[in-house]
């Protein structure tokens, strides 16, 4: 098995429609996790080519979700930094992201050492799915060494997100108990974090921090064949909007008690921030 999750437009229709020139991606969303794949249903040979069977398998990422010893690589791409949901709960940190400065310390030590919880557990059920000898790659957002311990990656939700909503709490658009739910629980862990809990489960073959180009800006580029910036800056804040909207419309939504009309507003003033 290749296990990968997470893929860039956050579906999975999505998925099973990039898979489909190599073959059918089969869902069974009733399997009990508590099976470990043992319910999956592959698709048929008559439904795939390449000789690869494709299903998916629903569950959190952070428990086992396959056999043991069943996994030869694992591949996972920006999505171990989204932490599973806590069940005390945790208190909301009023900001976007609980790494945000502003954040009470005693708070943000809370779901930092959620976020250590949930990467050991990480390990752990991919460990355990993996054969012997098996890899683990993963590519996810990280707190930076060389940038003054800045999460580069987390900058538009302090510099944009943030002040949006506090202006809008201040004219009185929405109030301060709709501010609080408007928040992603997820982590920029460091280096030093990521080897903490992968000890005991893996030898560490290569860490590296790696800045990567962003996608947005590189269709951009792709697609317009004239110099005007203005264009190229608006195009480049729509398109990221939208990727940012995959994951969040539904978030800003409840927050706002399904009112459309403002998250409609939120969605033209990040574009605009951005």
């Amino acid at each position: 098995y290749v296990m990968v999750n997470d893929q860039e437009s956050n579906d999975w229709d999505s998925c099973a429609h990039n898979l489909s020139p190599i073959g059918k991606l089969k869902m069974n969303r009733s399997i009990p996790t508590k099976d470990y794949g043992a319910s999956c249903t592959p698709s048929t040979r008559k439904e795939r080519n390449h000789n690869i069977e494709l299903f998916g398998n629903p569950g959190s990422f952070t428990k086992q979700l396959l056999r043991d010893n069943s996994v030869d690589i694992t591949i996972s791409s920006m999505a171990y930094h989204w932490l599973s949901p806590n069940n005390l709960p945790l208190p909301l940190p009023g900001r976007f992201t609980f790494h945000n400065n502003n954040t009470d310390p005693a708070i943000a030590a809370a779901w930092h050492q959620h976020a250590a919880n949930d990467w050991r557990n990480i390990c752990k059920s991919r460990h355990a799915e993996l054969k012997p000898g098996g890899y683990f790659i993963a590519s996810i957002p990280c707190m930076t060494t060389n940038n003054n311990g800045r999460y580069t990656y987390d900058e538009l939700f302090t510099s944009v997100f943030d002040p949006i909503l506090d202006r809008w709490v201040e004219e009185g658009i929405i109030d301060v108990k709709e501010r609080k739910k408007v928040f992603v629980p997820t982590v920029a862990r460091t280096i030093a974090e990521f080897e903490a809990g992968m000890e005991g489960y893996f030898d560490v073959v290569k860490i590296d921090e790696v800045i990567m180009a962003n996608p947005y800006l590189h269709d951009v580029n792709l697609d317009l064949d004239n110099d005007n910036e203005q264009e190229r800056q608006m195009m480049f804040a729509q398109r990221y909007a939208d990727s940012i909207f995959a994951w969040a419309h539904t978030m800003l939504l409840n927050a706002f008690g399904g009112n459309k009309k403002l998250v409609n507003k939120f969605r033209l003033e990040l574009a605009e921030g951005i």
